[in-house]
């Protein structure tokens, strides 16, 4: 697509398509080629001018890109995998590098979320503390949602179909993650710590009326 922009009274406020310029230099990079019009020195002015403007043009291009959506903020939350079974915990951010497993009654940290992987620390079996990273999906249904209040105390959950791990107070701000059957995730803060729990959905759907 050709880009044209006005370039400022320090450019002599011409019109120049960004198509062009490229077009102009890869002509005269490859052959040595200087338009007849100018002299060698003005040609370099030239140059250096065109590539100022393709560096302002990059800067604002980046500039109003929207922004990402944004992600569960994470300050070692802590949380349960999804799955009752292992998963594997990788010792990159690629997930290719295979460091350890996790069980389901092992209690994990979340450190940092992104869409594909989380970072984490977790106990191993010896009683050391270790970190690594996981894939997203293993212990979150998404990454943001809508928040609400609940006005009754709601029973929370390791999992779906899985142990209580306490409860949400009444009164309590939870952002609600996502679905899982008849389960609901929340992130909720209280009693010094911010937990990724589920809590059924009718419960929570009542707990909001």
């Amino acid at each position: 697509m050709s880009l044209c922009l006005q370039i400022l009274p320090a450019m002599n406020n011409r019109n120049i398509c960004v198509n062009a310029l490229y077009a102009t230099d890869l002509v005269s990079r490859e052959t040595g080629y200087i338009p007849a019009a100018y002299g060698k020195e003005e040609f370099k002015m030239k140059q250096i001018k065109r590539t100022a403007l393709r560096i302002m043009i990059t800067v604002l291009v980046l500039a109003s890109l929207p922004a990402l959506p944004a992600l569960a903020s994470s300050s070692k939350v802590k949380c349960y995998t999804i799955s009752s079974g292992k998963t594997t915990v990788y010792e990159n951010s690629s997930l290719t590098r295979k460091s350890g497993t996790l069980t389901g009654s092992d209690e994990i940290k979340v450190l940092s979320v992104s869409r594909k992987h989380c970072k984490i620390s977790y106990t191993g079996k010896s009683g050391k503390k270790k970190s690594g990273y996981i894939s997203t999906k293993a212990i979150l249904c998404g990454t943001d949602g809508e928040t609400c209040k609940v006005k009754v105390k709601l029973k929370a959950y390791r999992r779906p179909k899985g142990k209580s791990c306490g409860s949400i107070p009444t009164g309590s701000k939870v952002k609600i993650l996502g679905r899982r059957g008849k389960y609901t995730q929340v992130r909720y803060s209280g009693s010094g710590s911010t937990r990724f729990v589920f809590v059924k959905t009718d419960s929570l759907k009542a707990a909001r009326k």
